[in-house]
């Protein structure tokens, strides 16, 4: 099933127009392929310290149970990310959202070139005042990383030009 993040330029404008928002999901594969290769190393570290640690002292053992938890509360995480497609990048009129984070529109300075290593790659959204509240957006949720910063800020600007000529037709 191809996903917003997955169809050019023209198509998230066309949707934006339409609706007033859009909304790129989480992309299952793309995500998948970062994030499951730490689990299948930690697999056989878990199952190895779970053996291992048969005969150690409680502090081992202990140690031991913290690292089986911490695994399953990582999959289980993963698993829901994976399942419910979130957290979901929405850009409306409001501003630009990444789960919890946002940068509404009148602090949203720019979108920038991609920077990462290759299967890393992510295009950080910077707000006015400062990196602290940045957001970056990776491969998880945009196929094409460089249309969507050209796309960004091309409406970035489009919504600064329809702002200063709506301020203009009423002063």
């Amino acid at each position: 099933m191809t996903t917003l993040g997955e169809l050019p330029p023209a198509d998230w404008t066309a949707v934006y127009e339409r609706t007033g928002r859009v909304e790129f999901p989480l992309r299952r594969l793309a995500f998948g392929v970062r994030t499951m290769p730490l689990f299948l190393f930690l697999v056989p570290v878990v199952v190895l310290s779970a053996t291992m640690f048969g005969d150690a002292v409680v502090f081992a053992k202990v140690l031991s149970g913290f690292g089986i938890v911490g695994f399953l509360v990582g999959f289980g995480g993963v698993s829901w990310q994976v399942v419910t497609r979130k957290p979901a990048l929405v850009v409306d009129a409001e501003g630009v959202r990444l789960g919890r984070r946002s940068i509404p529109w009148a602090d949203f300075a720019m979108a920038r070139l991609p920077a990462g290593p290759r299967g890393f790659r992510y295009v950080a959204l910077k707000p006015v005042d400062g990196p602290l509240k940045e957001i970056r957006v990776s491969h998880a949720t945009i196929q094409d990383l460089d249309a969507f910063t050209h796309w960004l800020n091309a409406l970035r600007d489009n919504r600064r030009t329809a702002e200063g000529d709506a301020h203009a037709d009423h002063g």
